[in-house]
């Protein structure tokens, strides 16, 4: 697996796991909202969101959207997210 600064590479160049941290989810209900909010956006393929660890790891087309998109969607949704290191 290759790895860049916003995601790590899997399978081919087109698809990428982005791994968010996640301020402002307090219950299930928000961790379900960010779930909802990552995969309403274009070229996500899956997202899967860790109340516990606030963190979001999301497979993406990276010729659709990128870790700012994902981060500019979560802020729309009143949430703020950024690449976790």
């Amino acid at each position: 697996m290759q790895s860049n600064n916003t995601f790590d590479v899997v399978a081919d160049d087109l698809w990428a796991n982005v791994t968010l941290s996640v301020e402002g989810m307090s219950c299930e209900k928000c961790a379900e909202r960010v779930s909802k909010t990552l995969r309403r956006t274009s070229g996500v393929k899956q997202a899967s969101v860790d109340l516990a660890t606030g963190r979001a790891i999301v497979t993406v087309d990276t010729t659709k959207a990128d870790a700012l998109t994902l981060m500019e969607n979560l802020g729309l949704a009143g949430y703020t997210a950024r690449v976790a290191s």
